[in-house]
């Protein structure tokens, strides 16, 4: 680590332009030396076979994205998936939508989360070249009218478009294989009767995919329809039929291989060196503090061992003015500062003072700037996070984004090289559209500027 640090200090702080595109050749190819000798090194000393560094690629919420054979992703995406009445809604195991526990020990990753009403237990792990085992255990907390729930596999039309499906582990029959566009799409999907099977095999020109259980399970083929924003293949492995009951517990391991074409053609790689763009600065990253207990060791090793030049820090804008009637600013100055935002200032101070360019960025608006009730979520499924900022209110919420600035200028010294809403057009949590945040940055602008 400390030569990768020297490095990257002789990037940020080289001034000999001329030398500039050799330099980064050359240091990248050591790089890349440095970091297959630790790879290599690393593995001679596990004793563990190749498949142990997780060909299954696996999310924190439990979805597998795909396994990897030689490199080659080979895709698809596992989920877990309560559908409703007449299959006409689901929801899913997936990203910002629950709030699942990942750990990881060596190729085995365990994930446990709650899906509606379904306490999830998910066990993903490596089972040779090209093959994962996926354990999946649902335990019903509350009775649930559903129409199932569903192991879930999507595949991807630019690899399995021209599949056909195998049935294996049933009695021989002509419907036993069938092709992908043989399927009634997904409008038509609750009509569909299940076949019962030990698994599936899905082949194309370029994937082969197979999916195998112990014991006999009803099977669902959907083809998706592109009219319903989504024209892949969705697979449905049943795991409760009909209501859940509180109490029960269904459990089933599936065992997924897969192999196909690798792209292994040659790649040439050429650089431009009258145009080497721009110099890098060095690292960047959040500086705000979530958790107390751990967060400050990690903010103070990354300030003393690496060469940070940008650093994100916290507006705590609902602890700053939670009631729209306080002015935050006059109390701040008579020394009423809330114990967040003095962290947050002081965090500011700790980097303006090491020269580091500062982005100050809101996370958490007050009840009064948004429209509805707060949320720092999803309200339903599909639905965005957060809230919108209250476009009547947006004096108010100017003014006080505003006064912040100002006491951290005034108290602190501190001038933030930049502002931002935490990923405003998804609403984590203030939400934005393009043309609201597009006129707010004219008005802010302008005010910050009236204020000097």
């Amino acid at each position: 680590m400390n030569v990768l640090k020297d490095m990257l200090q002789k990037f940020s702080s080289g001034s000999n332009k001329s030398n500039y595109v050799a330099r980064i050749v050359l240091e990248t190819i050591f790089i890349k030396r440095f970091l297959i000798f630790i790879a290599a090194g690393i593995w001679l000393l596990s004793g563990l076979a190749i498949q142990s560094f997780g060909q299954a690629e696996c999310t924190a919420w439990g979805n597998v994205t795909g396994i990897r054979v030689d490199g080659e992703l080979m895709k698809f995406e596992t989920s877990l998936r309560i559908v409703y009445k007449n299959w006409m809604e689901y929801t899913q195991t997936e990203k910002e939508k629950q709030n699942p526990t990942f750990t990881r020990n060596g190729s085995r990753a365990t994930i446990t989360t709650l899906l509606d009403s379904l306490s999830v237990n998910e066990i993903v792990e490596d089972a040779g070249i090209g093959k994962a085992s996926i354990s999946v255990e649902l335990a019903p907390v509350a009775d649930t009218t559903m129409q199932g729930a569903y192991f879930c596999i999507e595949l991807p039309n630019e690899d399995f478009s021209d599949a056909t499906f195998k049935f294996t582990g049933k009695k021989p029959s002509p419907q036993d294989t069938i092709r992908n566009q043989n399927h009634r799409p997904f409008y038509e999907r609750f009509i569909l009767i299940p076949d019962t099977a030990k698994g599936i095999i899905i082949t194309s020109k370029l994937r082969r995919l197979e999916v195998s259980v112990k014991e006999p399970i009803e099977i669902h083929i959907i083809k998706g329809n592109p009219f319903f924003g989504n024209g892949n293949t969705q697979i449905y492995f049943t795991m409760i039929s009909g209501k859940a009951v509180t109490g029960d517990t269904a459990r089933n391991i599936f065992n997924i291989k897969v192999s196909g074409k690798i792209d292994d053609k040659p790649v040439d790689l050429a650089i431009d060196t009258l145009h080497p763009g721009r110099e890098f600065d060095g690292i960047g990253g959040n500086f705000r503090i979530q958790n107390p207990e751990v967060d400050p060791e990690v903010i103070n090793y990354c300030l003393d061992s690496l060469n940070v030049a940008w650093g994100r820090v916290e507006l705590p804008w609902f602890n700053w003015q939670r009631d729209e009637t306080v002015n935050p600013l006059e109390a701040a100055r008579s020394g009423n500062v809330d114990e967040r935002v003095a962290a947050a200032m002081e965090m500011a101070q700790r980097l303006a003072k090491k020269n580091i360019h500062i982005i100050l960025s809101v996370w958490y608006p007050p009840a009064w700037a948004v429209e509805g009730k707060l949320s720092f979520g999803p309200h339903k499924s599909g639905e965005p996070f957060g809230n919108p900022l209250n476009q009547m209110k947006m004096r108010s919420i100017i003014k006080s984004l505003g006064s912040y600035l100002i006491y951290l200028k005034e108290k602190y010294g501190v001038s933030p090289d930049l502002f931002s809403f935490n990923e405003s057009d998804l609403g984590i949590n203030g939400r934005q559209t393009g043309e609201e945040h597009d006129e707010f940055i004219k008005q802010f602008g302008a005010y910050l500027a009236s204020k000097g």
